[in-house]
């Protein structure tokens, strides 16, 4: 029996061996399914250590739990070869766009939950400029509220307040819990002059001015003024003006957002000067 043990031991297949192997497959579908089974096993060992519910596009397909044996699995090794896993997808010469975007989401909620929150938020921007092809096509299509919550929770972290405020107003009914909590906190790693051109949420733009009011930035509160009175805000404005700036904000606030994260010295993305140029050229009328 000892014999017949040691055999077994010696016929498991290593992490090392297990990352070569895959690396050596190059068809999009199969790594997608089993990124998506890993993605899968990833969360359930997680389930009592994170209140993240990771993304798996396969998820229907999969057991919806596991015993508590295979809860030993080292969570470490698990994310080990996903990342492997998602690093090697990227090099593939062709990948479909669906592909790509469910695998971004997938490794943005599995760095949430290691608490890599600027990682996380660069695949969140990512998935959802795939997604909701936002420079590429003349609509936008609605993010999953799930992805944008998840993105919330990571900016959040990041102390980035002013960007959880506006992000806040991507779901599909905007929490504004959320956008007044945030707007009245103290501390923030983030500036509201970077982010004045991506506000379309009235509500979010008086509370913003009650708050500088409330401390005293008189600039920056005669700024947010200036702001809610131009005309593209007006509420009576038609419904296709209306959905045109809503339009256009949006690739304003993802803009910010992908200059922030991905382009963070890029100072051309980063002033506000260049983001009031971009928004003066549009004509609502």
């Amino acid at each position: 029996n000892r014999h017949q043990q040691s055999n077994s031991l010696n016929d498991k297949l290593s992490v090392v061996d297990l990352q070569k192997f895959l690396i050596n497959i190059h068809h999009p579908i199969l790594l997608q399914i089993i990124f998506s089974l890993l993605s899968r096993l990833y969360s359930f060992i997680l389930v009592e250590q994170s209140h993240v519910d990771i993304y798996s596009e396969y998820s229907r397909y999969w057991p919806t739990s596991i015993d508590n044996r295979q809860r030993s699995i080292r969570i470490s090794t698990v994310a080990q070869i996903i990342q492997v896993i998602f690093e090697h997808i990227q090099t593939l010469k062709y990948l479909p766009i669906q592909i790509k975007s469910s695998l971004y989401r997938t490794q943005a909620d599995i760095y949430l939950t290691l608490q890599q929150y600027t990682q996380a938020m660069h695949a969140y921007i990512d998935a959802i400029s795939i997604e909701t092809a936002i420079f590429s096509s003349s609509t936008i299509n609605q993010p999953d509220d799930m992805m944008i919550r998840n993105m919330i929770k990571a900016a959040l972290q990041l102390g980035y307040h002013t960007q959880v405020a506006c992000i806040s107003q991507l779901l599909s009914t905007p929490d504004y819990n959320i956008i007044f909590k945030t707007l009245q906190e103290n501390y923030m790693n983030d500036d509201i002059d970077d982010y004045y051109e991506c506000i379309w949420d009235l509500a979010l733009l008086e509370s913003l001015i009650n708050n500088l009011n409330i401390r005293g930035y008189e600039d920056k509160k005669r700024l947010a003024i200036r702001i809610c009175k131009q005309k593209d805000l007006n509420g009576n404005n038609s419904d296709e003006i209306r959905f045109r700036m809503i339009r256009v904000k949006k690739r304003l606030l993802y803009k910010q957002l992908l200059a922030h994260y991905l382009l963070p010295h890029c100072r051309l993305y980063r002033s506000r000067a260049m983001m009031k140029f971009h928004y003066q050229q549009i004509n609502f009328d």
